[in-house]
């Protein structure tokens, strides 16, 4: 391996303007307390090519001191087959900066100024950089840490992803997933194909569509808002904590609702579908939302904890019980199969000590615990439909579901942590419910019976 370096340096004043162009060599720019540009490019070459690399080549550098403006434009050294670059800028910390890629990557942190970026094949993340940013990539992520400012965001193909980020945002994703988490001001996304997964919400106003990717919104506890989400054949689910004083107006044209907060709501049915209204407190958080072949999802957010333990390893001795008081008419072996099999699923479920950055892995170990069981059971109610003991077997079989979900209110879980598996399985019973594989009785008895419990 022969490396090749060149360091330029350049002495500048603060609210410096950079104009970068690049092709094939990735950037990362770093505001610093220094009143200088420096530009370090390093280029590792495979040892058959002992060539030496001319700088002036694939480098161009102008400072025009006049309009405090800096112009970098790298492109890619033809004599070098299979090399690997390393480009380092340091600007002063006010700085602006508009940037062209082609192939490559940009990475930015600790700046403050207006900046506008755009990548092609490249990805870009911007970490603790403050002012206006106007940033789109074709088929690459584009992620913001901690960045506090109005934003015009953009990806084609690439995922989109926010944390601890603040002011308006205006985000447009074609195909990539959208995720935000902890942010503040207001939000404009629309999306076609992609997932948008909004979690800690504390935007104050919202308006959210997509056309065949779910949403899933999960509020914080504000005192008003405006909020607006519309969905073509998509999901539509929001997280509601208690304290939130909503009011809720929801249209589904085709798709089914899923109602899991308390208290009553009006219903009322025209040519544009179904509509439920809600409304809590003084209804200062204004909450609008439009399907029309997905389902709406809206229910109570549940705490969070710090770490949690689930023992599933007693719960086949519910299903041993269950049998029990299986209907003589049926096939008790077939019967016993199944029910072996559902307890095989739960006992090869263990589950440590998580902490919270863990606690998707819990949900997604839980969640197909919970597919796998719902399966195996509603294979039962397939294959042992008779008219005359349907009734009784669907019966036994939402004891069963009911006494799993029971499982989850044991002692061994502190009470916050209650409340959030709770919710999980709250949504698991709504998508055994949307999925056909519990009916809708029994969903209804689950959920009241998961709230008795806990009431």
């Amino acid at each position: 391996m022969i490396t090749h370096e060149k360091k330029y340096t350049l002495d500048v004043k603060e609210n410096l303007l950079v104009d970068l162009k690049s092709e094939n060599m990735g950037v990362k720019i770093i505001g610093w307390n220094e009143p200088k540009a420096e530009l370090e490019i390093k280029i590792e070459a495979n040892a058959a090519s002992e060539q030496e690399l001319d700088f002036d080549q694939i480098v161009q550098v102008e400072l025009n001191e006049e309009s405090n403006t800096l112009y970098i434009e790298l492109t890619d050294p033809e004599e070098i087959k299979n090399f690997k670059s390393m480009v380092k800028l340091y600007i002063p910390h006010v700085s602006s900066v508009k940037a062209e890629l082609e192939n490559a990557g940009l990475f930015m942190e600790n700046l403050q100024g207006d900046q506008v970026a755009e990548t092609e094949n490249g990805s870009i993340q911007f970490d603790h950089v403050n002012g206006t940013l106007k940033l789109s990539s074709e088929n690459g992520v584009l992620k913001l840490n901690n960045c506090n400012g109005d934003a015009e965001l953009e990806t084609e193909n690439g995922a989109m992803k926010l944390n601890y980020c603040e002011g308006n945002i205006k985000a447009q994703t074609e195909n990539g997933v959208f995720k935000s988490s902890k942010c503040k001001g207001s939000l404009e996304h629309e999306s076609e194909n992609g997932t948008t997964r909004i979690t800690g919400a504390e935007f104050s106003k919202a308006f959210i569509t997509s056309e065949n990717g779910g949403i899933y919104y999960e509020f914080n506890e504000i005192e008003a808002g405006q909020f607006n989400f519309q969905n073509q054949n998509g999901k539509l689910q929001l997280g509601i904590p208690d304290a939130l004083p909503y009011k809720i107006t929801a249209c589904n044209q085709l798709g089914r609702f899923h109602i899991g907060l308390e208290g009553n709501y009006d219903q009322s049915s025209s040519d544009e579908g179904k509509t439920i209204e809600m409304i809590k407190g003084s209804g200062n958080v204004k909450i609008d939302l439009k399907n029309e072949n997905g389902s709406i999802n809206i229910m109570k957010q549940g705490a969070r904890s710090n770490n949690i333990k689930i023992d599933f390893s007693s719960v086949s001795k519910l299903l041993d019980k269950a049998m029990e008081h299986i209907p003589h008419e049926v096939d008790q072996d077939k019967i016993r199969e199944k029910m072996e099999k559902a307890k095989i699923k739960l006992q090869n479920i263990k589950i440590p000590d998580i902490k919270l950055p863990d606690m998707d892995k819990i949900n997604l170990k839980v969640e197909k615990a919970l597919d796998d069981v719902g399966k195996e059971l509603n294979d039962l109610k397939v294959e042992f439909s008779i008219d005359d003991i349907k009734e009784k077997a669907e019966e036994k079989i939402s004891d069963i579901m009911g006494s799993v979900k029971d499982k989850f209110g044991n002692d061994e879980l502190k009470q916050e942590e209650k409340s959030r598996v709770d919710e999980r399985s709250r949504m698991k019973i709504l998508e055994l419910l949307q999925d056909g594989k519990i009916t809708a009785d029994e969903a209804e008895r689950l959920i009241q019976a998961m709230e008795g419990r806990n009431g």
